[in-house]
């Protein structure tokens, strides 16, 4: 079965994903992309992602 993708960069199809991880000073949301081969790859990366953020943010 094919791979979902929704992003094509130099010829190489991509899933990609937006976060918001954040508020800059000004209120507008600072986001944050991850991309993977696929809709699954892409989202592990993101949630890797903010669950180290939450780590560091514990402390």
């Amino acid at each position: 079965m094919a791979r979902k993708t929704n992003f094509t960069v130099n010829g190489k199809e991509y899933y990609r994903v937006t976060r918001t991880i954040g508020k800059k000073s000004d209120g507008t949301p600072l986001r944050k992309t991850f991309y993977g081969s696929g809709i699954n790859e892409a989202n592990a990366k993101a949630d890797e992602y903010m669950e180290s953020i939450n780590k560091r943010n514990e402390f």
